[in-house]
C-alpha cells in the first residue's frame, strides 16, 4: 500500500499488453485515482453495483430455509447460473445419500471469489451445522461427504460478509 492505495509494479515483465482490474472488495463503491506515468486518471462516477438478478429458485419457490430446499438428483450433476443476490438470501439444497458417503462424494460451489466471497454449509436433517464453510478450492470450495452416514442433509450457500456472488454448485 501506497499512501492509502497500492501501487503494482511492472519491473522484469516483458514487453506485451496487459490489463488492469480495479474492483472494491465485497462490492464495495469508491472513487478512485490511477496513477500511470505520472499521469493521473480518475475513476468513473459510480452511483451504486449493479444488483444481480435472482435465480430461477428464489423466483419460484424461494429456497431460503431447510423447509423449501430443493431436492438435488441423487446421481451425479450440476446446477449453473445460481446466485445469492441480496445480502440476506441464503440457498438450500436437499442432499440424500442412499449409503455412508464415500471419498468421491462431495459438494462444490464454484464462484468468482473477486465478486465476493460465499460461504458453503452442510446441515443435518435435524438442523445441526455439520460443517460451518466448505474447503477452499481452485475457483470455489467443497464440502466432503466421506464417512457420513447414510441420510438426508442439506447444502446451505450464503454470502460471507454480506457478499453476493453467481455461483454453480456440482455434486456426486
Amino acid at each position: 500500500a501506497i499512501n492509502g492505495g497500492r501501487q503494482v509494479d511492472l519491473a522484469g515483465l516483458a514487453a506485451g499488453t496487459y490489463y488492469l482490474k480495479i474492483s472494491g472488495i465485497h462490492h464495495a463503491v469508491s472513487r478512485y485515482s490511477l496513477v500511470w506515468d505520472g499521469e493521473t486518471y480518475q475513476s468513473p462516477t459510480i452511483t451504486a453495483p449493479i444488483p444481480l438478478a435472482a435465480d430461477v429458485y428464489d423466483i419460484g419457490t424461494n429456497n431460503n430455509s431447510r423447509t423449501a430446499a430443493v431436492t438435488l438428483s441423487p446421481y451425479s450433476d450440476t446446477l449453473l447460473s445460481l446466485s445469492i443476490h441480496t445480502s440476506g438470501d441464503m440457498d438450500y439444497f436437499r442432499l440424500v445419500l442412499p449409503s455412508t458417503g464415500a471419498e468421491e462424494n462431495y459438494a462444490r460451489i464454484f464462484f468468482d471469489a473477486h465478486m465476493g466471497d460465499l460461504a458453503l454449509t452442510l446441515i443435518s436433517s435435524n438442523g445441526a451445522i455439520l460443517i460451518d464453510d466448505g474447503t477452499v478450492i481452485n475457483g470455489g470450495k467443497e464440502l466432503n461427504l466421506a464417512g457420513l452416514a447414510a441420510g438426508t442433509y442439506y447444502v446451505r450457500i450464503s454470502g460471507i460478509n454480506k457478499s453476493t456472488n453467481t455461483y454453480s454448485l456440482v455434486w456426486d
